[in-house]
C-alpha cells in the first residue's frame, strides 16, 4: 500500500512539472510568434526592464546640465513668437534668479508667487525650433542643498499668426 501511494505522489510531482513546463513552452511561443515576431531576439534578453526601454518626452522639458536647468523642445516647433510657461517649485529653498535666452528675446518673470512663477518669453522675430534643441536656460539658487524639483505646470506657445499651442509639460529633479 505504501508502495502504491508514493508511486502515486511521484506521479502526481511529474505531471505537475509537466503541466507546467509545457505552459511556459506555450506562454513563450505565443509571445514571439504570435504578439511579437519582429523582436524576438530583443525580447530573449535577460532583463525584461531593458527589452522595453521608451523614454516618452514632454514638448518641452527641462534637464539638469551641468548644475543649470535647460528648457530643451522633444519636437520641432514652427514660427514661435512668444513662449509663456509657469514654474511649480518650493519657494522655502528653491528660487527662480534669472531666465536666460540664446536668441533675440525679452524674458521676463511676470508673476513671483509663492510655489508659481509665470515666465513669458516674446521672441523679436518668429523662429523655429528642432527637435532636442536648447531653448533657454534657468538660473536657481538653492538655500539647502536637498533634492528638489520644479515643474512646468502650464506651457503654451504663439506662432506668428497669432494661435495659441498648448504643449504638454514635465518636471526635473535637481
Amino acid at each position: 500500500m505504501k508502495d502504491i501511494i508514493e508511486k502515486y505522489h511521484k506521479h502526481k510531482m511529474f505531471s505537475n512539472v509537466g503541466i507546467i513546463a509545457a505552459s511556459l513552452v506555450l506562454a513563450l511561443s505565443i509571445n514571439f510568434l504570435i504578439l511579437e515576431p519582429n523582436n524576438i531576439a530583443q525580447n530573449l534578453k535577460t532583463s525584461v526592464l531593458e527589452a522595453w526601454t521608451q523614454e516618452n518626452k514632454a514638448d518641452i522639458y527641462l534637464e539638469n546640465k551641468a548644475w543649470n536647468l535647460i528648457l530643451l523642445t522633444s519636437k520641432s516647433i514652427d514660427n514661435l513668437t512668444n513662449l509663456t510657461l509657469s514654474f511649480a517649485y518650493n519657494p522655502e529653498n528653491v528660487g527662480i534668479k534669472d531666465i536666460v535666452s540664446w536668441l533675440k528675446s525679452n524674458a521676463q518673470i511676470v508673476s513671483n508667487t509663492p510655489w508659481i512663477s509665470t515666465v513669458i518669453i516674446d521672441f523679436s522675430e518668429a523662429i523655429s525650433f528642432e527637435s532636442d534643441e536648447e531653448l533657454l536656460k534657468v538660473v536657481f539658487t538653492k538655500n539647502e542643498n536637498k533634492s528638489e524639483q520644479l515643474n512646468i505646470i502650464n506651457a503654451n506657445f504663439t506662432d506668428n499668426t497669432w494661435e495659441i499651442f498648448m504643449l504638454t509639460t514635465s518636471w526635473v529633479t535637481f
